[in-house]
């Protein structure tokens, strides 16, 4: 993580596409990590949350209760369901928007 950080400057504009193992405890780990990178107003998006909310398939729990737990922990980002413009995504809850 120090190596990432290191890399990002004052004046960029960072978002961060998370999609790795899926199952809830990393998946939070990573949102956790990452997501003080993010610049205000960009977007942490968080693929396949639609495990077990859409699709029976995936870790449960998985990518959705982590999103949920990392908003009720991180009052810095909100879920944009803008984003899921076209009814399905196979990200549900899974864009999030920092403030």
């Amino acid at each position: 993580m120090q190596y990432v950080s290191e890399l990002v400057g004052d004046t960029d504009v960072v978002m961060v596409i998370e999609d790795s193992s899926h199952e809830y405890e990393h998946t939070l780990e990573v949102l956790e990590l990452f997501g003080p990178l993010v610049s205000p107003g960009s977007y942490m998006v968080v693929e396949d949350s639609i495990c077990h909310h859409g699709l029976d398939v995936g870790p449960s729990p998985g990518p959705f209760e982590a999103i949920e737990e990392f908003i009720r922990r991180d009052p810095g980002f909100e879920i944009d369901r803008n984003c899921e413009s076209f009814l399905v995504t196979w990200n549900p809850k899974g864009f999030l928007k920092r403030k």
